[in-house]
């Protein structure tokens, strides 16, 4: 469902190629205020937000798998319940995640930030690179890869936790 003021919803197109939904705009309206889509759905194993839109699940997302990408200043906002997570962030996009997973697998770049406080992990795997911000939850194992001052925090009491650097960067325990 789309909801937007009546002289913006012709320039708002929908269609789905290959089972994925895809949502954009013939004509710039980037600084209209009422514009939102409800997406329902039956499965859902990837969203992907760019160019500086807001993408917020209002209810948890159960998945066995689970891919999320925000880029371009784009904002992604979920709360989910998975076995395995792939969150990957860039050019100053942000995402906020929550909920529970088995893995998680972040990998923020160029200014980016993946905030996962809020998710537990069993395990994950952490890049950070280019002034991205990495935060996370772990229970057993961590492994994080620094550079180009790219920071990694964590949470929690990891069993294991295995920091690779290059260049600048840094790994903190919070």
């Amino acid at each position: 469902v789309v909801e937007a003021d009546e002289n913006l919803l012709q320039y708002i197109e929908t269609d789905i190629e290959d089972g994925k939904l895809h949502v954009t705009t013939s004509e710039n309206i980037g600084h209209s205020k009422a514009k939102k889509v409800y997406v329902t759905y039956k499965e859902l194993n990837k969203i992907e937000a760019s160019s500086g839109a807001d993408v917020i699940g209002n209810s948890v997302i159960k998945s066995e798998f689970l891919s999320l990408k925000s880029s371009s200043g784009a904002d992604l906002k979920v709360d989910v319940f998975a076995k395995d997570i792939i969150a990957k962030t860039s050019s100053g996009a942000d995402m906020e995640v929550s909920g529970k997973a088995t893995s998680l697998n972040a990998d923020a770049s160029s200014g980016s930030e993946i905030k996962a406080k809020e998710l537990l992990v069993i395990n994950c795997n952490a890049e950070a690179s280019s002034g991205a911000e990495v935060t996370v939850n772990v229970k057993e194992q961590l492994e994080t890869h620094v550079s180009s001052g790219g920071d990694i925090n964590y949470y929690g009491n990891p069993v294991s936790v295995n920091s690779n650097k290059s260049h600048s960067g840094s790994v903190h325990k919070m």
